[in-house]
């Protein structure tokens, strides 16, 4: 999003985290290394995007944003799968 404005309503920012899944699931997917498990944590991350749109800061980088949420969720769902 580099050259676009920033998402600065929920319906951009949902749009924006659809626009950029291929990206962020690769993403999630090379740490992981698990289909299923990236797919759950996509689905994670979007939850959370959609709960806490309005943390989201106009003007920085919402690919990072995402990429940490997607971090912060791939370290607590493999903790909670290692406690099972």
């Amino acid at each position: 999003m580099d050259t676009q404005k920033e998402p600065n309503s929920r319906e951009q920012v949902l749009r924006e985290l659809l626009r950029r899944r291929p990206s962020l699931f690769s993403f999630i997917l090379s740490i992981v290394s698990d289909f299923t498990f990236a797919e759950e944590v996509f689905q994670e991350v979007a939850v959370v995007v959609c709960e806490r749109w309005e943390d989201f800061q106009p003007g920085t980088n919402f690919g990072a944003w995402i990429r940490q949420i997607a971090r912060n969720k791939i370290y607590s769902m493999s903790r909670a799968a290692g406690r099972a």
